[in-house]
Order: structure tokens, then C-alpha cells, then sequence
């Protein structure tokens, strides 16, 4: 069995945590599914998708990174042999696949929605794909916080924190300090490959391309995963 399948099933075997999240996002899609009649629009999908999803995503990456350390597990892991960078960021793509399988339900839920309201093939897979990018973007925050934290609680709490806070923190330096500082901040450049480059009237305006905002969200990801996997490093189990 690979480290990355280990690792999935991990994941998924903590019950409260991947259940509870495919739970939540599954009631949300359904109720919007049946309350929303002929609303079925990109806006109101991309925030009925969208908001359980990241809000799953963030707690489900900060157990992923702090759970061995908070359990006294991580030593075990350690004794395997494998070096400790690859023990970290193997997680990264168990958590993506895990993203993706708790979302998966919710994700039916919405395209029958939509399409039975006439959305586009176009639209759908905007809303879906592009939902499904930034909450793994959010994911990989989350399990680096984890990672640096070592406390589950902590690690959830941080966070959340940060996904709530960052979009206000975002305009208070686009207005009071610079435009163009605030467009290349984490919290946007997520946003923008979230909406995968397109604006809908209901969301804020586009400022940069997708292509800017996908290497700029790549050189944040690798830079807050290179801390985790240098706290990793240094820590002694």
C-alpha cells in the first residue's frame, strides 16, 4: 500500500471529522437544491457549494497536520524510517483526494440543480471545479498550521481565523494601503483561482489574471508548507 493511500484512509477513518463534513455540505446542497426554486444560479452555488466545502476543508487539514504530533503518533512514523519532509507533504495529496470525496455528494446534489435550472456544462464546471481548487488551496493552509501548531484545537481555531479574518484583512490593505498589495494576498489570489478567473456580477471584481494568481498561490503554498516542513525537521518526538 502507498504512504499516500495510508494516508487517505487515515483521513477518511476519522469519522467526526470527514463524515461530519460530507454530512454538512450534503444538507446544505439539498436544502438550497429545494429552497431556492429557479434560483439555481453560479452566485448562489458558489457560495452554497463553496462555503461548507472550505469551511470542511480547513478543519480536516489542520487534523491532518497536527493529529500525530497531538496523539504521540508521529514518533512511531518517524521509526520507518522515511524522512520527515516526505512524512509532511505526502499528506498533501491524501487531503486533495479527501477534499474531493467528502465534497463529491453535495457536488451531485448541485449539478442536477443547476442543470435542471438550464446552467450551462460551462457554468457547472466553473462553480464545481473551481470551488473544489480553493477549498484544497484552504486545505494545505490549514494542514501547514496544524503542522507548526502540533494541537488539534489550535490548529482548527488558526485556521479558521485565518479564512474568516483574511478577506477583510485583504481590503483593509487594498483600500488604506495599496491596490495592488492586497490583490497578490493569499486570501485573493485564492479567491480568484476559486471563481477560476471569472467574475460573476454578484462576486467581487476580478483585478488580476488567473494565471498571475495561480503561480502567485503556488509561491504562497510552498512557502508556508516549507515552514511546516521545517518545524517538522526540527521538532523531537
Amino acid at each position: 500500500m502507498s504512504l499516500i493511500t495510508f494516508e487517505l484512509q487515515r483521513i477518511t477513518r476519522r469519522r467526526g471529522s470527514f463524515y461530519g463534513a460530507m454530512g454538512v455540505a450534503l444538507v446544505v446542497a439539498l436544502l438550497v437544491a429545494v429552497l431556492a426554486g429557479g434560483d439555481q444560479t453560479e452566485h448562489v452555488w458558489g457560495q452554497a457549494f463553496g462555503i461548507p466545502v472550505v469551511f470542511g476543508a480547513t478543519i480536516i487539514g489542520a487534523l491532518v497536520g497536527s493529529y500525530d504530533t497531538s496523539q504521540g503518533t508521529m514518533r512511531y512514523l518517524v521509526l520507518t524510517g522515511q524522512p520527515r519532509w516526505k512524512l509532511v507533504l505526502l499528506r498533501l495529496p491524501a487531503l486533495c483526494a479527501a477534499i474531493a470525496l467528502f465534497a463529491a455528494p453535495a457536488a451531485i446534489i448541485a449539478t442536477a440543480a443547476m442543470a435542471g435550472d438550464g446552467q450551462s456544462a460551462e457554468v457547472i464546471g466553473r462553480v464545481l471545479l473551481g470551488t473544489t481548487l480553493g477549498s484544497m488551496a484552504w486545505g494545505a493552509v490549514s494542514m501547514a498550521v496544524g503542522t507548526m501548531l502540533r494541537s488539534n484545537g489550535a490548529g482548527i481555531g488558526v485556521a479558521l481565523v485565518l479564512f474568516l479574518a483574511g478577506s477583510i484583512l485583504t481590503e483593509v490593505v487594498r483600500s488604506e494601503v495599496s491596490q495592488d498589495a492586497g490583490d497578490y494576498l493569499l486570501p485573493n489570489v485564492v479567491s480568484v483561482v476559486g471563481q477560476l478567473g471569472h467574475a460573476t456580477p454578484e462576486s467581487p471584481s476580478i483585478t488580476i489574471a488567473l494565471g498571475t494568481a495561480g503561480l502567485v498561490l503556488i509561491a504562497w503554498l510552498t512557502a508556508i508548507l516549507g515552514f511546516a516542513v521545517a518545524r517538522a525537521t526540527r521538532d523531537e518526538y
